[in-house]
């Protein structure tokens, strides 16, 4: 499963009403019903979020390197995401 498609299929199952489809079967509906483009939505809308995220905040690029290991791109990706969603949603004031 890709990262898009883990974010897609979190953000459905954390957003979805009582008793609605779960995402495996959303996704696997054919491409002309309206559950198909549901989960084609819910694509384009982590797809925007990465995007509106993409440069870095001074935390994350704190955090980074910390703790580096010899699978330092895939760590240093891991700690800059942690410190993304250890930061508040809200701006400082």
């Amino acid at each position: 499963m890709t990262p898009i498609e883990a974010a897609a299929r979190a953000s459905w199952n954390a957003t979805r009403g009582y008793g609605t489809v779960e995402w495996d079967g959303l996704a696997a509906l054919p491409e002309e019903t309206i559950g198909h483009r549901t989960a084609e939505r819910h694509r384009a809308i982590v797809r925007a979020t990465i995007a509106a995220i993409r440069e870095p905040s001074e935390n994350m690029l704190e955090g980074g390197w910390r703790g580096a290991g010899p699978e330092a791109p895939g760590s240093v990706w891991r700690n800059m995401i942690d410190r993304l969603l250890d930061e508040p949603s809200e701006p400082p004031a």
